[in-house]
């Protein structure tokens, strides 16, 4: 789809931690909000274990899931035939991408595989920042890689149950 926005959106840690043992080792609401705020009403790409760790289907959301398999188990999720509709699961990068071809905006949330590969076809990057001071163990990193031109950022106070301070940047492909 010409002018489609194909939107990276990750949090990590000041050293590009994203993850420990499938999980997000950190609580920040501040930043659940504004994930929330930004992807509501788009579509998601993620891996299986992305998938896995959200533990439900994100109302208000198309889910597009990677899974080398081709099946990923949803029966302790409680997903109706209503909400069967958001969800489609899918064995690559491409067939991803053919799936939201329609879709004026779509958002990849992880993991790092996910990531790198998606990130040769996306045109914007909004980057989440922890300020962990080195505190939080991760087993998973990623960075973006280098052809990105900051377009706007702002620093956040730790609000009400954040663990930590934390920044938001938006990115813009440098062509």
């Amino acid at each position: 789809m010409t002018g489609q926005d194909r939107i990276l959106i990750v949090a990590m840690t000041d050293t590009g931690g994203i993850g420990k043992d499938g999980k997000i080792p950190w609580k920040m609401p501040s930043d659940q909000r504004r994930f929330k705020a930004v992807t509501m009403g788009h579509t998601m790409i993620m891996g299986h274990a992305t998938f896995k760790s959200l533990g439900r289907l994100l109302p208000g959301r198309r889910h597009i899931v990677l899974s080398r398999s081709g099946n990923v188990d949803t029966s302790h999720m409680g997903i109706g035939n209503a909400a069967s509709s958001l969800l489609q699961v899918v064995t690559s990068m491409e067939e991803a991408w053919a799936a939201v071809a329609d879709h004026h905006r779509v958002f990849v949330i992880g993991g790092a595989q996910v990531y790198s590969a998606a990130e040769p076809e996306c045109t914007r990057a909004y980057v989440s920042r922890i300020h962990d001071n080195g505190a939080i163990e991760t087993d998973t990193s990623w960075a973006l890689d280098g052809k990105w031109v900051l377009s706007a950022e702002a620093e956040m106070s730790a609000g009400p149950g954040d663990d930590f301070s934390w920044g938001w940047a938006h990115y813009l492909r440098d062509k």
